[in-house]
């Protein structure tokens, strides 16, 4: 699944998860932040920098502590009790993502 150009994805849950992961790959750092059903943020993580395959290809400025050795398809997960909405931002980059998996409560 790849994010539009402002590089954000949003998933809303109709039952509370408890974990939430996916791979991305992303021309920008990208942060996943879990919601609960107050839209309070309960749970964050997020990547160190771009770690696109070609780190030529990243946006000029776009992150100037990026570590150019970051690998593809980097692991983000959170797990906390009543993840009702979880969104993927890429700070205006661009994002894929991969094997984007749930497990509800």
């Amino acid at each position: 699944m790849g994010a539009p150009k402002n590089g954000y994805l949003e998933a809303n849950f109709l039952r509370p998860a408890r974990f939430v992961s996916g791979f991305v790959t992303s021309s920008r750092r990208t942060v996943l932040t879990a919601f609960d059903q107050e839209n309070q943020a309960i749970a964050c993580i997020e990547t160190s920098g771009t770690n696109l395959a070609n780190p030529e290809s990243a946006q000029p400025n776009a992150q100037p502590n990026a570590q150019p050795n970051a690998q593809p398809n980097a692991q983000l997960s959170v797990r906390a009790a009543n993840i009702c909405r979880v969104t993927f931002y890429a700070f205006d980059g661009q994002l894929t993502l991969d094997d984007f998996c749930f497990c509800l409560e």
